[in-house]
């Protein structure tokens, strides 16, 4: 079944967040070391990185429909922006995308619609 746009680009924003949450698991800078991690924006073929503390990084995590983009990376039709940190921005996923945010989360316990994708898409991401 094709994906409509909105469904697109929350896959791909899923796909920098499983990437960052596998370079996540295996940094060992100290908790209060800025660490570089990918703009997590629905283009797919933006590498840009971000400086966030892992204090920064885990509040964003805290709620599977964020992610930090770099600023002007927010795609206003699709999305609305949240918060505004150190040289990035928190976007929020809305309703008729949010399943997907939540279900390809890689901090939840169950697997949920678009996972398979968003995990292939993440390891097109080096």
């Amino acid at each position: 079944m094709p994906r409509d746009r909105a469904e697109r680009l929350a896959l791909i924003e899923a796909a920098f967040r499983i990437a960052n949450e596998r370079m996540a698991a295996w940094e060992e800078a100290p908790e209060e070391e800025p660490a570089l991690y990918f703009c997590e924006c629905g283009r797919l073929e933006c590498r840009e990185k971000l400086s966030l503390t892992r204090a920064q990084y885990e509040h964003v995590r805290a709620k599977p429909e964020h992610f930090f983009v770099q600023p002007g990376h927010e795609i206003e039709d699709v999305e609305d922006v949240v918060e505004h940190g150190d040289g990035f921005v928190v976007v929020e996923k809305p309703g008729e995308v949010m399943h997907l945010a939540r279900g390809t989360d890689p901090r939840s316990q169950t697997s949920g619609p678009g996972r398979g994708e968003a995990d292939e898409l993440a390891d097109e991401i080096d």
